[in-house]
């Protein structure tokens, strides 16, 4: 899985990505208004959830790969609102899974009152194992 983001320009902060101040690097500090570099990592940390979709597709598509697009608004209370999310038309049932996962989560709330944000995952199934060497046999000399 891999994801980009990017802020909506449309209403949101005009290409300012900043985290809160007061966690180490990389951690998020859920105490502190967020900016759009947390909203990145807290939809990284969905991935498992979002994931369970993605898997019930595969058992009847074992090959399924693709690229779900996701947009959301992060409200002034960290719900995330007007979520959509595109992608998978070999599978329909995966985006739409996907939105209903992301509509039950909850975030703390964002620095500048609201925030629109796009993020893209991929999803590809897993690498098919080896193939089993064939068994060498000894043969008596």
């Amino acid at each position: 899985m891999g994801g980009t983001g990017t802020v909506d320009h449309e209403r949101g902060p005009q290409g300012e990505i900043r985290g809160s101040t007061g966690a180490a690097p990389g951690e998020i500090d859920f105490s502190r208004p967020i900016g759009a570099a947390d909203v990145a990592r807290l939809l990284r940390m969905q991935e498992p959830r979002l994931r369970t979709c993605y898997d019930a597709a595969r058992a009847t598509r074992p090959r399924l790969a693709g690229r779900a697009s996701l947009r959301l608004v992060v409200s002034r209370t960290g719900e995330l609102t007007d979520v959509s999310v595109a992608g998978f038309p070999d599978a329909p049932a995966v985006a739409p899974c996907m939105a209903a996962e992301l509509r039950q989560v909850r975030f703390p709330r964002p620095e500048s009152g609201v925030l629109p944000f796009n993020y893209a995952m991929n999803f590809s199934p897993p690498p098919a194992p080896p193939p089993r060497a064939a068994r060498q046999r000894s043969r008596p000399r």
